[in-house]
């Protein structure tokens, strides 16, 4: 009766993960969205990152970044103070760096 017990819960467990594992590939690309405000005077540049949509493709988030870019283009003739990157990277990289404890 053990033995049946011990088969059910690490077959249980097995599905659980097997699920878990596909539903995090889902998300598997974010674009990243740098803006960067240059103040007039003395005062030093200010950037910010920070992810703006997440995307189950490379190439669905090269799309949209492309998107984002020809827009920021337009965007930065009525203000030149602000300016916008965008960048894919897995969902895995977060290129704000390591987060303290």
């Amino acid at each position: 009766m053990t033995l049946r017990w011990l088969w059910i819960v690490t077959t249980s467990l097995s599905c659980l993960l097997t699920l878990t594992t596909s539903a995090s590939a889902e998300c598997a690309w974010v674009l990243w969205t740098t803006i960067t405000y240059k103040p007039t005077g003395t005062m030093d540049p200010v950037e910010t990152i920070m992810p703006s949509d997440a995307y189950t493709s490379k190439r669905d988030c090269d799309r949209s970044r492309e998107q984002h870019e020809v827009r920021e283009d337009e965007r930065r003739k009525s203000d030149p103070t602000r300016e916008r990157f965008f960048v894919c990277f897995p969902d895995t990289i977060d290129p704000r760096g390591p987060k303290g404890k």
